[in-house]
């Protein structure tokens, strides 16, 4: 078991091996932060309210209107709103906008193959060499692709924030300018586009219909108007009235006919006209359900145009809305150039380096310590055969 000094005299006797280590680890990480250079991090804030993109009125007449339904359910809208903004679809729209240049610069410069970085290029042009020959899908990617790829999988991060209502949008770049220019622009596309996302096809759906159903109502009322021109007919109601106003003018003057012995001849002429009168109800009768049925086909018609139109007028106001981008979404703050990098941080690196580098050095001292089999010292003798050390002869 080794003692106080045993472990003394071994660093001693190894401190060449622990300070080479140790600048070994402090030059590497040093070349490593040379290759690797600092990354940024911008962030815009957006509160997420509750507005009427939350608010559902169901497509019913107005008689029969029911009350609006709203979902309150924080985090399915955090959710949602989440969702659509780290979709791939706003990052197709980000990188079309900025161009994967406006994104990522470096990206396109070529450095010099003797420099850091041209090694580093070098390196990786190697790797994506191999990964071209085993999946050569995966690997020939355009630009686009390669800032489509690193903005899903690790420049783009979107998160609620805490138990809040507010959302996160971070972009990690390089370059903070570049950082903050992406950020916001990732915030006014989202702000552009989720009026449209939420609002879906519902307005040109329901001008749609209302043309077809402006075609049945002309329809309908022509045939309505071909109807009373045939029969000679204004309205049901009104011609029965006025039949059964006659009938009983016709039936008083009966009565009182019958009662003349003189008035025979007048007699059976008022009870033919009453008779006739008893045929033209019976037509009447007949040709009732077939108006009713024309006229409630017109009914229904203009009532549906009316829910047409009111529906009609509240996609335009939505629209009116998303134009000036009022909704229940608002932004709390935009993203501002960064000053101080994320990563890497220059204190756990020191510590690290601390670390590694002695705690390295001095496990790589005992450990070759226990590995020499050597006898170097008259103690060594001693300690490992148990002799006593009777003489020396120089070397």
């Amino acid at each position: 078991m080794w003692n106080l000094r045993d472990i003394l005299s071994i660093l001693f006797k190894r401190k060449m091996m622990v300070i080479v280590f140790f600048l070994t680890v402090v030059i590497g990480t040093l070349v490593a932060l040379k290759l690797s250079p600092p990354n940024y991090a911008a962030t815009a804030k957006v509160l997420v309210k509750v507005g009427r993109e939350d608010i559902y009125v169901p497509a019913l007449p107005s008689a029969m209107l029911m009350r609006p339904m709203m979902s309150l359910i924080r985090e399915e809208q955090l959710n949602s709103e989440v969702e659509i903004i780290g979709s791939e679809y706003m990052a197709e729209l980000l990188i079309e906008e900025l161009k994967p240049e406006g994104i990522y610069p470096s990206m396109f410069v070529k450095h010099p193959w003797y420099t850091p970085k041209g090694v580093m290029q070098t390196m990786i042009a190697t790797y994506h060499a191999v990964d071209g020959f085993f999946a050569p899908f995966s690997a020939n990617l355009e630009p686009r692709q390669r800032a489509m790829k690193r903005l899903l999988n690790k420049d783009m991060v979107i998160k609620g924030t805490g138990d809040s209502n507010v959302i996160d949008i971070t972009i990690y770049n390089k370059v903070p300018q570049f950082a903050a220019k992406t950020a916001n622009s990732l915030l006014d596309l989202y702000l552009s586009e989720r009026g449209r996302i939420h609002a879906g096809s519902e307005g040109q759906v329901f001008e749609d219909q209302m043309q077809k159903n402006d075609i049945r109502l002309e329809n309908a009322q022509a045939a309505l108007q071909d109807f009373r021109r045939n029969n000679d007919l204004l309205d049901v109601v009104q011609e029965r009235e006025t039949l059964l106003q006659r009938v009983q003018e016709v039936r008083t003057i009966i009565i009182d006919l019958k009662g003349q012995a003189s008035a025979a001849n007048r007699l059976k002429k008022w009870e033919a006209e009453l008779a006739e009168l008893d045929v033209q109800f019976e037509t009447l009768n007949t040709m009732e359900l077939e108006y009713s049925r024309l006229v409630q086909d017109v009914d229904v018609l203009k009532r549906n145009r009316k829910i047409f139109l009111e529906k009609l007028e509240e996609q335009r106001i939505n629209q009116a809305l998303t134009q000036a981008q009022a909704g229940n979404v608002s932004v709390i703050s935009r993203a501002v150039i960064p000053t101080t990098p994320t990563s890497p941080k220059l204190w756990m690196i020191l510590i690290a380096i601390l670390v590694v580098g002695s705690a390295g050095g001095v496990g790589l001292a005992f450990l070759s310590e226990f590995l020499d089999d050597t006898l170097e010292t008259d103690r060594d003798v001693e300690k490992y055969l148990k002799v006593p050390v009777l003489g020396k002869i120089a070397a």
